[in-house]
């Protein structure tokens, strides 16, 4: 990865990225981290929806006592805004935000269709979660926990996330064959709206 974004990418332009990676030696849990660069060297930052101190967040495979480690408190039930507990504890205080995620869906044995539907239509849509007000792991889950009661309409099945460990929003997991090409929704409503935007904007000039 560092030779590809050496490759492709002028070291002036990168101001920041997101990983996500396994602890060394291990296949588990995913663990999601933000970074900033910082004179040259990228830093954790700390993540907007957690508790205003720590960096990263963990999603645990299927069996385990707790998935999402630690639980994050959204604020994609309000109108979207920068404030976000990435400026620290007191920026944006627990008792204020008003949110969904999939660690809400995740904690419940048997979440209802309609829970499930509510909760990953918030999560898919770019207008109202994005990445000041939305845990990492709710974004790249959605898809697959809609795909346990819904057929998602609007993407080949061919190129759905074939099993819930699967969490690339867009790009290409491995399987026995190969690689294998993978979308969700939240990557359809992001595609769609950037189109909508550029071709709006092309109408006006």
């Amino acid at each position: 990865m560092k030779a590809l974004l050496e490759r492709h990418l002028a070291s002036g332009r990168l101001d920041a990225m997101a990983v996500v990676g396994t602890p060394a030696a291990t296949q588990a849990p995913w663990i999601f981290v933000s970074m900033l660069n910082n004179n040259g060297t990228f830093v954790a930052v700390r993540r907007p929806t957690l508790d205003g101190t720590r960096t990263a967040i963990a999603f645990n495979p299927k069996g385990s006592q707790t998935r999402v480690v630690p639980m994050p408190r959204t604020n994609n039930g309000r109108a979207a805004t920068c404030e976000s507990a990435e400026l620290g504890p007191t920026a944006l205080p627990l008792a204020q935000r008003q949110g969904v995620s999939t660690a809400d869906l995740f904690a419940k044995k048997s979440p209802t269709p309609d829970e499930l539907g509510a909760v990953t239509a918030t999560i898919a849509d770019p207008l109202r979660s994005q990445f000041f007000n939305t845990d990492c792991v709710s974004c790249h889950t959605e898809t697959r926990l809609i795909m346990s009661q819904f057929k998602p309409v609007g993407i080949d099945p061919t190129v759905l996330p074939a099993s819930d460990w699967v969490v690339r929003n867009f790009g290409w997991a491995p399987t026995s064959e190969g690689g294998k090409p993978t979308a969700t929704r939240r990557t359809e409503a992001e595609t769609h709206a950037i189109v909508e935007f550029l071709n709006a904007a092309s109408a006006s000039h």
